[in-house]
């Protein structure tokens, strides 16, 4: 299957969806598969994110936005305790109580007819949206870390199971970066504050030329959590 002819969206686990930049925009995708929060991996930005009815199903504060490269030298393994615990917090957040605003919001601003959707349901669950350019590479490296800490599995077990629900395929410094995940125990740092590689990512760091020299960053700039969510958000693994 070529990636054009991926679906724009799908579910790799219980509330947990992959999907293009398109998927990203689309209301209607958002409204049909219940998307409340959403993680962008990517270096555009759609103007769409920012429309009235956009917003009413996936807000601000619920709406992670990653400067990210799918290139060699990305250095996407510091972005990763943080973008899992977004994914955590939201997965697990009791569902937004806006319906009746969503519904006297005019068409126009919606940027579709609603009277075609099946808002009744909607805001039942709260589902999370990982998305990049295609829904292949970089989100697909996003969920499998995810995917590796939730249920403490490999790599390679995680990747399996991804491509029973998608053709996913992340570059090998996303593969690379992934293994070294599942050797640092799901957190690349010796110390809480981030300021001292544990020795499996200190080797990357020095064998590689990162785009983004995030690993040696103490803060961490992208990360926007609505006060539910950061109330929710699990422990961090011990260091």
């Amino acid at each position: 299957m070529l990636p054009t002819q991926l679906p724009p969206i799908s579910e790799i686990a219980p509330g947990l969806f992959i999907g293009c930049f398109e998927a990203s925009k689309d209301i209607k995708i958002l409204m049909n598969h219940d998307i409340t929060a959403m993680v962008s991996l990517g270096q555009r930005r759609a103007k769409e994110w920012d429309r009235v009815g956009n917003r009413m199903l996936v807000a601000a504060a619920d709406h992670l936005i990653v400067p990210c490269t799918d290139m060699p030298g990305e250095d996407i393994l510091a972005k990763l305790p943080d973008i899992c615990d977004f994914i955590e917090a939201h997965l697990n957040a009791k569902p937004p109580r806006f319906a009746d605003l969503l519904l006297s919001a005019p068409d126009r601003e919606m940027g579709c007819g609603l009277e075609d959707l099946n808002t009744s349901s909607y805001f039942a669950k709260h589902n999370v949206l990982v998305h990049c350019n295609l829904g292949i590479s970089r989100s697909a490296t996003v969920v499998a870390a995810y995917l590796m800490r939730k249920r403490r599995q490999s790599r390679d077990q995680t990747l399996a199971y991804m491509r029973k629900k998608r053709r996913v395929q992340p570059i090998q410094n996303f593969l690379d970066q992934l293994q070294i995940w599942d050797e640092v125990e799901y957190f690349p740092w010796e110390d809480p504050g981030r300021t001292v590689p544990k020795e499996p990512y200190s080797i990357f760091l020095e064998s590689s030329t990162p785009i983004h020299d995030y690993g040696r960053s103490v803060a961490f700039p992208i990360l926007r959590l609505s006060l539910s969510a950061v109330e929710q958000l699990p422990p961090r693994p011990s260091v």
